[in-house]
């Protein structure tokens, strides 16, 4: 019969349960079969039959077997015979080469096509022991790393890093080569293979960061462009490397070209781009000031648009409000009263408004001392239907009207008492024992008050 039906009966004889008898010496004689495609039947066929009879495998020695399939004269079927055996292995933690495998994959693999290369790598990244094995690799897959072919160097890369995190001695020279010849390939036209590549480079350590962080600062062009026609996940992992990669030379510039993509269609970006704008500028006390004016700008811009990233950022400590005080505390001063003059207590009602209700009774909780109307913004948030307030809600709540009357004791005293109150009618032991640790505070500065 032709191979595609010798193939065929490969593939059913070894799944059906109860036909060992036959199944095993079908699969002997595929092994040695003229086809490619019936080698890796029967090699695949392994696998099936393990399914339903591994006993079988293991005495009729079709692991050892396989292990023989991977010096087939066909790639396809050196690659099926590593899966294979690495999905039999894998209650033993999968198949682990040692050095006389690994040195004849080096001997083998350059002349591979591309898929098969990719996959023989992925097996190649294991636990190597001998530093000898290990400069062996290095030296034979050098040579790719000038390869203009993305995908042959992205797999290469993955187990080169690999290799050198467990070898720090390697690390330094390999960050060296490495990078420059990435970041070519990040300008690269193919978007899908610009996502893997960006996910790969982030997965980086810091000595990585650096270098792609000092060819950003040494050239006049930044090496990630967003662009337009990029999709929604690429754009945000070229802004999360721009993140990655500032540094307080670049950050003015960094800063400027971030905000420039405001705005955007897609409210995920808008959050990611003031996000790491935010971050990128606190490597800078000054850069840092103008990106708080420029957040300022943006509220006052379009306060529905705005509100919710800059409230995202100043909840994730993108924005370092606390350290610009020092600084620029005018600057603060004005975002935040800008903040709390926009926020509408209605939406705190909506489960979809709880991280902005979150967000901004931290900030009342920090900064609404520096505004005069926070009392009353808290007393209005606390007036909306609580419905669906959760226990974290109400904890936060009561953490800034403490806050705040700190500041604003006579104005704060019927709000928080009112606040109090009803939070202690809430069937909740834990919201109740926080209710009388403030009411205990509240007596402690009561009775320092009255010292002094």
């Amino acid at each position: 019969p032709n191979p595609s039906i010798r193939a065929t009966a490969l593939s059913t004889i070894a799944t059906v349960e109860g036909l060992d008898a036959y199944a095993v010496p079908a699969l002997i004689t595929g092994f040695g079969d003229a086809a490619p495609t019936v080698r890796v039947s029967a090699v695949t066929g392994v696998g099936k039959l393990w399914l339903h009879s591994p006993q079988s495998v293991k005495e009729n020695g079709l692991i050892d077997r396989l292990y023989s399939m991977l010096r087939d004269v066909d790639p396809t079927v050196v690659t099926f015979s590593l899966q294979t055996l690495n999905y039999l292995l894998k209650d033993e933690g999968g198949l682990v080469m040692n050095r006389k495998m690994i040195v004849y994959f080096l001997d083998r693999i350059q002349k591979y096509p591309e898929r098969e290369f990719c996959c023989v790598l992925q097996y190649l990244d294991t636990e190597v022991k001998e530093d000898e094995t290990v400069l062996d690799m290095f030296n034979a897959f050098d040579p790719v790393l000038d390869s203009r072919n993305g995908s042959l160097v992205l797999s290469v890369s993955r187990l080169l890093t690999s290799l050198a995190s467990k070898r720090k001695n390697l690390e330094p020279s390999l960050v060296d080569r490495l990078v420059p010849v990435l970041a070519k390939f990040i300008k690269s036209s193919n978007q899908d293979f610009q996502v893997d590549l960006l996910e790969f480079i982030l997965s980086l350590g810091a000595a990585y960061m650096d270098k792609f962080a000092g060819l950003q600062t040494s050239t006049s062009r930044t090496i990630v462009q967003i662009k337009s026609k990029d999709s929604e996940k690429l754009k945000l992992l070229k802004v999360e490397l721009f993140r990655r990669t500032a540094r307080k030379e670049n950050s003015q510039e960094c800063l400027n070209y971030l905000l420039n993509h405001l705005p955007s269609a897609s409210t995920k970006l808008n959050n990611q781009l003031i996000s790491a704008g935010a971050a990128i500028s606190s490597l800078d006390p000054a850069v840092h000031a103008i990106c708080v004016k420029n957040l300022q700008l943006l509220l006052l811009t379009d306060r529905q648009l705005y509100l919710s990233p800059v409230l995202s950022c100043c909840a994730a400590a993108d924005l370092r409000l606390s350290t610009a005080m020092t600084d620029s505390s005018d600057v603060v001063t004005s975002l935040v009263q800008t903040l709390l003059d926009s926020y509408q207590p209605e939406q705190s009602v909506s489960m979809t408004g709880h991280d902005d209700l979150i967000a901004i009774l931290d900030v009342l909780k920090s900064y609404g001392f520096l505004h005069k109307m926070a009392p009353y913004l808290l007393e209005d948030i606390f007036a909306v239907d609580r419905t669906e307030w959760s226990e974290e809600v109400y904890t936060a709540v009561l953490a800034a009207a403490f806050a705040l009357f700190k500041h604003f004791p006579a104005v704060m005293q019927p709000i928080f008492s009112h606040i109090l109150h009803q939070t202690l009618k809430i069937r909740n032991h834990g919201l109740n024992l926080k209710v009388r640790t403030y009411y205990n505070l509240l007596q402690q500065l009561a009775r320092a008050t009255h010292d002094k």
